[in-house]
């Protein structure tokens, strides 16, 4: 008998401080303006991930084009949820990431372009990092850059250096990031937004 009332006890015991670990989520953001060429193959490499998206959210920056009909139509037939948001004007990629980002409740979100895609595995590979580093609040890959002509050029990223960081930026904007850590630091520079180049991305790093 008490044997079995010191089981009872630990059994007990444990119950009250088992840990369950939330799964956690990612979502994707893309800004796209005029990419009525290639908007469905990025789409659908979102769709096709090992770890299922929690949710796209698609910025058309004001396409003149027949990108938002090709949205709608694979809106209709997603499992995900996709929210596509119109811009009426042009706010150009930065300021329009940003009205993507503040969609997002999810732990964890990337972007992508409208002329980009990501392996089956991108969300799963790196949302896991992220679940187990507390501390972390950037995960990046190495890119392959291709062209119609089927040229391909892959770039082996450094490892993470805040002084190789200052000389030059070497982090995607595909980068999983957390999401608190982003809207804490209200996303990509506004301001800067108009200067048209990549310092706007590495202002962010």
């Amino acid at each position: 008998k008490k044997l079995d009332k010191i089981v009872e006890d630990l059994l007990e015991d444990a119950e009250e401080h088992t840990e369950i670990k939330k799964e956690s989520t990612v979502s994707a953001v893309i800004a796209v303006k005029n990419g009525e060429k290639t908007i469905e193959r990025a789409v659908n490499s979102l769709l096709n991930q090992t770890k299922p998206l929690n949710k796209i959210v698609i910025v058309d920056d004001a396409s003149t084009d027949s990108t938002m009909l090709i949205l709608q139509r694979l809106k209709n037939v997603s499992n995900i949820p996709i929210q596509i948001i119109p811009n009426l004007t042009s706010m150009w990629v930065f300021s329009a990431r940003n009205v993507g980002a503040t969609e997002c409740s999810s732990d964890y979100f990337f972007f992508l372009d409208h002329d980009d895609w990501v392996d089956p595995q991108y969300s799963e590979e790196l949302s896991k990092i992220l679940d187990q580093n507390s501390a972390i609040s950037i995960v990046y890959s190495d890119m392959r850059y291709f062209n119609n002509k089927g040229d391909e050029k892959v770039f082996n990223q450094p490892e993470f250096s805040a002084q190789t960081l200052s000389q030059y930026n070497f982090v995607a904007y595909s980068s999983m990031q957390r999401t608190s850590s982003f809207k804490s630091i209200d996303g990509f520079s506004n301001y800067m937004n108009d200067c048209r180049n990549h310092l706007t991305e590495w202002a962010l790093w």
